[in-house]
């Protein structure tokens, strides 16, 4: 058995990282250090989880990602570091840093400032012999997956339309942030085998079932679904995403329209209004969904898939969703040099079957007539699928 390795987690004792660090520790048996700008609170936190997992696996430091030499120093010490905190400013830095130590890196954002920062390095990570995986949470991180997933159920497909509806009690300052700052982002969807911009306007209706019903759901543009199309063959594309609160909604709306997210001021504003404005008016149920839909031709008939991974809580979902990446890095199932999207390189099927197996629900329709409105395990749907 192979000895273990020391993670970093950045943003450590924040939700989705405390989550993380809790699913490592019951899956692994590497050491773990949360890391962030209060020191007490990373010791906090990893004394709470040593508690409750009879052991000293965990340690909490204090970091400043800004002063990049000591940063540097410090990563050097770790085999991997998970970045799961807001990167707005820093994402750049922050990459640079885990190169420069050279120790493999995993993040959970969107953030397209990070996303050309790795695009920049990618042949020196190349070159150092170092795998960088990045869009590795629920949402960036499962759509591509599951795309690639449903694909493979077809002879010929046309099209892929992906939704996703999120509906948490609280929502932290930094996934607000998170929000804030891809408002900058064209929304984009593949058609006639190109992408285009899609204004709000271009919505999809989009059936969540299960008491959720029809949402109207706006075009997002998600990076990890690029180069998709090619690679499936599909000749239309979209990931559309379901309104919060009608007020929560409006600031978005609002923030957009005045170009508000462009500002460190107008972040910090935005991401405070959206906290509490989802406290404030989000009602149950609370949950997080990612909805697949294909459409296409399998055995010379026409078919229908649908594909559904959700769980009642966001951050135990982005813990639950970036473990299989975090782990293929640490056993060397993923080997590949170099910046990747995780939903690429992971084997879909083994990736939903994870998911599964750590407390998503997944639920397939239409691949055959006994599995309509039947919830079944990915183990249970490669055997149907024999």
């Amino acid at each position: 058995m192979a000895s273990p390795k020391n993670i970093i987690i950045l943003g450590g004792y924040g939700r989705a990282g405390h989550e993380i660090a809790k699913l490592l520790l019951k899956v692994s048996p590497h050491n773990i250090c949360l890391a962030g700008r209060d020191r007490i609170k990373a010791c906090r936190a990893s004394n709470e989880l040593n508690f409750r997992h009879f052991g000293q696996r965990v340690t909490g430091i204090e970091v400043n990602t800004a002063l990049h030499k000591q940063f540097t120093r410090v990563l050097a010490d770790y085999d991997l570091v998970i970045v799961a905190m807001p990167v707005t400013g820093i994402g750049g830095s922050i990459a640079r840093a885990a190169m420069d130590a050279k120790i493999d890196y995993i993040d959970l954002n969107a953030d397209s400032e990070k996303r050309q920062v790795l695009r920049e390095l990618d042949g020196e990570i190349r070159e150092a012999g170092l795998t960088f995986i990045t869009e590795a949470g629920f949402v960036p991180g499962a759509p591509s997956m599951m795309a690639r997933y449903v694909a493979g159920h077809f002879d010929s497909l046309d099209e892929v339309t992906i939704g996703g509806l999120f509906k948490e009690e609280r929502i932290s300052y930094g996934s607000m942030v998170d929000v804030i700052t891809t408002l900058g982002d064209s929304p984009g969807i593949f058609t006639d085998g190109s992408w285009s911009k899609a204004g709000m306007t271009v919505m999809k209706k989009i059936d969540f079932g299960k008491g959720l019903g029809i949402r109207s759901c706006f075009p997002m543009d998600l990076a990890e679904l690029h180069g998709l199309p090619e690679e499936l063959g599909c000749q239309q594309l979209g990931f559309y995403g379901s309104g919060v609160n009608r007020f929560f909604d409006s600031m978005v709306l609002l923030w957009k329209a005045l170009g508000l997210y462009k500002t460190s001021r107008g972040i910090d504003l935005g991401a405070r209004v959206l906290v509490w404005g989802n406290e404030k008016f989000t009602r149950q149920p609370y949950i997080c969904s990612v909805n697949t839909v294909a459409s296409g031709f399998s055995g010379g008939r026409e078919k229908q898939v649908k594909l559904t991974v959700e769980h009642k809580d966001s951050y135990a979902a982005t813990a639950i969703a970036i473990i299989p990446g975090i782990m293929g890095l640490l056993d060397g199932s993923i080997s590949q040099s170099g910046v990747h999207i995780m939903g690429h390189v992971l084997d879909p099927d083994r990736y939903l079957e994870n998911l599964w197996d750590m407390g998503m629900t997944v639920s397939l329709q239409g691949l055959c007539e006994m599995e309509l409105e039947l919830e079944v395990s990915p183990a249970r749907e490669m055997r149907l699928a024999v």
